[in-house]
């Protein structure tokens, strides 16, 4: 599915951020791993304690009740292997409080929930994660239906099927307002769900 990336190549979050800049999208990623929002931290902790000694968790392994009171706040998004055409994701599962933010993306494809120019970039996103195996930090800044400007930071964490495979991103945002935005590389429509 996701070929290994050479050493010598450029950081596929280094990658990222020159496609985001050259091509003006909402979002910059983070490798870092230093989160803003506890309820980041708290989720990510939660990632890494499913993994029991392997690479990354299993999807299966993420049950509700190890999400517990974080369930609200993450979506799934499952790699779907195209028989032709492009990359999709399509969403598992989201969260009754990214639903109550941004709409209920359940069961739906990317490209069939956010404009075009950002179905590319949160593709790039998700395909980002699961090649590089770790989870990542990604910062939008931009504006939410009427809620004015925001800053969105998301983690991004791959998850894998039962033999090992990455197939599927663990998605959590927290939202917090900004009184600026200096980041926002698109017009209000394509901002508008900017967090991945």
């Amino acid at each position: 599915m996701f070929a290994a990336m050479s050493v010598h190549a450029v950081p596929l979050w280094q990658q990222f951020n020159a496609r985001a800049e050259h091509e003006r999208w909402p979002a910059i990623c983070d490798p870092s791993l230093r989160f803003d929002a506890p309820v980041l931290v708290e989720i990510l902790a939660k990632w890494r304690g499913a993994t029991l000694g392997l690479p990354m968790p299993r999807r299966s392994a993420l049950t509700t009740r190890v999400l517990g009171e974080h369930l609200k706040d993450v979506a799934i998004v499952d790699y779907i292997e195209p028989k032709a055409g492009p990359r999709r994701y399509r969403f598992r599962l989201q969260g009754r409080g990214l639903a109550r933010m941004r709409g209920d993306f359940g069961g739906k494809f990317v490209d069939e929930v956010v404009p075009p120019k950002l179905a590319v970039t949160w593709t790039f996103a998700f395909d980002t994660v699961l090649q590089h195996g770790q989870p990542l930090r990604f910062v939008a800044h931009h504006t939410l239906f009427d809620r004015g400007p925001l800053t969105a930071e998301t983690l991004a964490a791959p998850l894998s099927d039962p033999l090992g495979v990455p197939c599927s991103v663990l998605t959590a945002i927290a939202y917090s307002p900004v009184e600026s935005v200096t980041h926002d590389r698109t017009g209000s429509e394509e901002a508008a769900l900017a967090g991945l």
